[in-house]
């Protein structure tokens, strides 16, 4: 079963499939089952050079605009940034089961914090930056 939320494809891959990207085994995140930030974790372990996040430029991806990748963020550098920021959290005195808001935009400081949070076990209220803007 394919776990990973932020795969998404390489848009310098285009056409190609998942399909065939090696598996994250299950008993790699096994370990946790109720911290889906040692997803992350597993697929660094196994693939730390693949790409895990893609950011695209203003407009994004839309059809006929195939835009190219602004940067991304593999695996290993993922982990990296999860362990650090969850290990600041908790130094902080962040304790696990504490509710803390989030309020970040899109974008892989989102990414990163939610899953430091996880990591951590501060459960991340989520509120959209957003939200209520007319565009």
């Amino acid at each position: 079963m394919r776990e990973s939320a932020l795969v998404q494809q390489d848009l310098s891959q285009a056409g190609t499939s998942d399909s065939n990207l090696p598996e994250v085994s299950e008993a790699a995140c096994a370990a946790s089952p109720t911290d889906v930030s040692q997803h992350i974790a597993a697929h660094a372990a196994q693939r730390p050079e693949q790409t895990a996040i893609v950011v695209l430029g203003r407009n994004g991806f839309r059809a006929g605009n195939a835009r190219r990748a602004t940067s991304k963020v593999t695996f290993s550098e993922l982990e990296e940034r999860v362990q650090r920021l969850a290990s600041g959290l908790l130094a902080a005195g962040f304790q696990p089961g504490m509710r803390v808001l989030l309020m970040v935009r899109p974008g892989v400081e989102f990414v990163v914090l939610t899953f430091a949070m996880f990591r951590a076990g501060v459960v991340p209220v989520m509120i959209d930056p957003g939200m209520g803007v007319s565009r």
